[in-house]
């Protein structure tokens, strides 16, 4: 047995004809649909007349705008503290600058919440922080131990340390 579909204007006729003296099996052997499915129509239009939908669905929406809402004023707070990386440009500059920040502000905020905030990927700042330093990073920073030790042994004489 298929289910029969009413079109909403005979369903809105049936129901118009339905008087509170009236049984719904009446109206069921009056017309064709069943006393089910004319209570079932009955109770929609209560429902629609009355403007609530179902609660399940407004506490869902309630708890969606909820979690909305506090990732909205985590953001405004990550934004308030000021240190949001300014250039336009995203260059090499940028990119460490961002990655720099992520690093200062992850006891403060998420991760999540900084990468979206700068629009970027958190893959990409968990690579940069694994990424190991280039070979001439690594002598530079060797080259810049060496000075400040000569530096340091020479009773800091001479011209002043510049880094």
């Amino acid at each position: 047995m298929s289910k029969a579909n009413y079109s909403e204007e005979l369903k809105e006729h049936i129901l118009s004809e339905h008087a509170p003296s009236e049984s719904i099996s009446s109206l069921a052997r009056k017309y064709e649909p069943s006393v089910t499915a004319i209570r079932n129509w009955k109770r929609q239009a209560k429902l629609k007349a009355s403007g609530a939908e179902s609660s399940e669905s407004k506490d869902q929406q309630l708890r969606r705008l909820r979690r909305q809402n506090e990732q909205l004023r985590q953001e405004n707070a990550f934004l308030k503290s000021g240190r949001l990386v300014r250039r336009q440009r995203r260059d090499r500059a940028w990119w460490k600058q961002a990655y720099q920040l992520i690093e200062m502000e992850r006891k403060h905020f998420t991760i999540r919440l900084i990468c979206r905030v700068l629009e970027i990927s958190e893959s990409g700042y968990y690579a940069w922080r694994k990424r190991k330093p280039s070979p001439r990073r690594r002598d530079n920073e060797k080259l810049l131990a060496e000075i400040c030790s000569i530096w340091i042994d020479s009773r800091f004489t001479g011209t002043n340390l510049i880094i």
